[in-house]
């Protein structure tokens, strides 16, 4: 029998340990923030048809474009590394890349 190492105790964030596939579905890219709110821009825009990796969705419709379902991704693929997010409803969220789909949120992401 093999005993293995304990699992750590120390992270430098939450993140969930099963990520997402979304694709960027806004022509114009989805910008990302540091914030919900929508106030402090983050690097890179994700762009029309680029996959990234999100981790969970956060409720937060402060910012008009966020709505009808006011959920925002965060962002867990690199240079974003959880600490950026992006309105989720600038994401394919499963329908067909190009079609003007029903689904603004992707209901498999979980809530951060």
């Amino acid at each position: 029998m093999t005993i293995s190492d304990p699992p750590s105790t120390t992270s430098t964030s939450t993140v969930h340990p099963k990520t997402h596939d979304e694709v960027g579905a806004n022509h114009s890219g989805s910008k990302t923030f540091t914030d919900t709110k929508g106030m402090n821009q983050g690097p890179n825009t994700i762009s029309y048809g680029q996959t990234v990796q999100v981790s969970c969705k956060v409720y937060d419709d402060t910012m008009p474009s966020a709505n009808p379902d006011g959920y925002w991704y965060r962002i867990a693929s690199p240079p974003w590394n959880n600490k950026y997010y992006a309105v989720a409803n600038t994401f394919a969220n499963g329908d067909p890349l190009g079609e003007s789909g029903p689904t603004n949120t992707d209901p498999t992401v979980p809530n951060c």
